[in-house]
């Protein structure tokens, strides 16, 4: 059996949370969503996601920073 795979979302938007939700957890993975940059370094160290979709124009610190 496979481990679920986590996938973070770093955006500012609601619904590009929920469309990005919708669709990772019908493909059987783990969807963790964060609304800006702070917690990206302790998340992805916790987690160690398969996948990372970071939107670039985010509040505080930017995704080019990170």
């Amino acid at each position: 059996m496979f481990e679920k795979q986590y996938v973070v979302l770093v955006d500012d938007d609601p619904v590009t949370h929920q469309i990005v939700r919708t669709n990772v957890e019908s493909l059987g993975c783990i969807f963790f969503g964060l609304l800006s940059g702070t917690g990206f370094l302790e998340t992805v160290l916790e987690k160690h996601p398969a996948l990372i979709l970071l939107d670039i124009n985010i509040p505080g610190v930017t995704g080019y920073d990170l």
